[in-house]
């Protein structure tokens, strides 16, 4: 894509696997506002897909920064930075 350096395609899995992480930890939390289990597949949906819908243009629903780095690290070796691009 024009318009995306490096460091944005770098950051932007941390940003959504930081945004998944603590949604999460904040909908499954007890001492919070004590969501109910059966709404927490509800709850979790919508918000996943909002996090999908935002990254997945720049970086192919890129969230799972483990996955996602260690793949591109390799390929890195093979082809250079341009698996960055």
């Amino acid at each position: 894509l024009t318009g995306l350096d490096c460091t944005r395609v770098f950051l932007f899995p941390g940003i959504g696997t930081a945004l998944l992480t603590g949604s999460i930890a904040a909908i499954t939390d007890p001492n919070n506002t004590g969501t109910p289990k059966y709404l927490i597949p509800l709850i979790f949906t919508p918000m996943l897909f909002g996090i999908v819908s935002t990254f997945g243009v720049n970086t192919g629903a890129a969230i799972n920064t483990a996955l996602d780095l260690s793949g591109r690290l390799f390929a890195a070796t093979v082809y250079g930075s341009v698996v960055f691009r």
